[in-house]
């Protein structure tokens, strides 16, 4: 018992400065793709928050694997490398008793991931859709800068000279986009010149926002002002002067299918297992990293034994190869199975399966002999 609270105390330690580094490195990159998004006013200050706040679960699910993996490798070579570990084995320890004690600990971590993949990371991730969406829609003079040109929508561009101390007044609008699609309030008691090169022009002295639930959503009425269409270089323009006129502002976009699978409960998605390809996939790469968890630490301890002149470090290099192409290969195979060209029955599986077979050859014992002889090598007492 004080072995296993030694090793717990030893890895537990290094899983969370290994974790701690890894958050920091994947936050802030994920933050630099914000903070760029809240520059060009697709994203406001509260919205930016939240985001940066809810996303550190979801990137701790799929990092603390990692983490634990070499967390194990780092703790179990250090004890090879400076002969604890022999001296362990000498005091009548087994590789089945350190087995078991990592396999104590890999429950405890997987039993972690497995509450954050399977449970709190599809709520966070419904959380930052409807954010997002949101930001989009009801956010939008939040996120508006004036002097510069924004896109109101795809196809539609905005600049506004001022906002009003509130952000409820715009001021000195101006819009542009092809008339074929940024005309979503026509008057068609009028004739309107259309082909691909026409374009559509609103300028305003005032803008607010209108909530109309009855007509489509949020809109932006403008005030005093004219709108142009027609194809730049020809004389068939379209000017109407208005005292009044709306534009629908643009509804999200963010529930698209692959946002609606990620934040689908678990259970849905074993409910449509057998019917919907898409929530296979997601599935099997929710349970595939709490397998994930369990593979890896499987395989640190074999990978950790090190000679007493190799140093501590050795069995990083090759275990963060292994890692890489597993890891990379899980990204490629969930892509497979939810584009279609891997059927659900093989999915995911056959790639734990390799790795398995990888981590049960290498308890084997040294290459070369039997498989016999090289599970009663390594299973024998002592390092060695």
């Amino acid at each position: 018992m004080i072995i296993f609270r030694y090793f717990a105390k030893e890895i537990i330690s290094i899983t969370l400065a290994v974790l701690l580094v890894l958050l920091i490195v994947f936050v802030s990159t994920q933050l630099a793709i914000f903070l760029d998004d809240m520059a060009n006013g697709l994203l406001t200050t509260h919205i930016f928050l939240q985001l940066a706040v809810t996303m550190i679960p979801t990137l701790a699910a799929l990092l603390i694997p990692l983490a634990f993996f070499v967390a194990l490798l780092l703790a179990y070579s250090r004890l090879y490398a400076e002969t604890e570990m022999t001296a362990f084995y000498a005091c009548g320890m087994t590789r089945v008793r350190l087995l078991t004690y990592t396999l104590i600990m890999a429950v405890v971590v997987t039993a972690l991931v497995g509450f954050l993949e399977l449970s709190l990371s599809p709520r966070l991730a419904r959380h930052q859709t409807a954010l997002l969406q949101d930001s989009i829609g009801n956010d939008l003079f939040g996120t508006i800068l004036p002097g510069h040109f924004q896109e109101l929508s795809a196809d539609r561009i905005m600049y506004v000279e001022t906002v009003s101390r509130d952000r409820t007044r715009l001021n000195n609008l101006f819009i542009a986009g092809h008339s074929s699609s940024s005309n979503p309030i026509q008057d068609n008691s009028q004739p309107t010149p259309s082909n691909n090169n026409s374009w559509d022009i609103i300028v305003g002295q005032t803008g607010q926002k209108l909530h109309q639930p009855d007509k489509g959503g949020d809109y932006l009425v403008m005030t005093q002002g004219k709108r142009f269409v027609g194809t730049p270089g020809e004389k068939n323009f379209l000017i109407i002067s208005y005292d009044t006129y709306g534009v629908r502002l643009p509804t999200a976009v963010i529930g698209k299918l692959k946002s609606q699978i990620t934040g689908a409960p678990t259970p849905e998605l074993i409910k449509n297992y057998y019917h919907d390809r898409h929530a296979a996939a997601e599935l099997q790469w929710r349970l595939s990293i709490i397998i994930q968890t369990l593979i890896l630490a499987l395989l640190a301890v074999p990978l950790s034994r090190t000679q007493p002149r190799e140093g501590r470090y050795a069995p990083l290099l090759p275990a963060l190869l292994i890692y890489i192409f597993y890891a990379n290969f899980l990204f490629m195979a969930r892509e497979w199975v939810d584009e279609g060209k891997v059927s659900i029955q093989i999915g995911v599986w056959w790639l734990h399966a390799a790795l398995l077979a990888l981590t049960l050859y290498l308890y084997a014992g040294k290459p070369g002999w039997s498989v016999k002889q090289k599970f009663a090598h390594y299973w024998r007492r002592g390092p060695i």
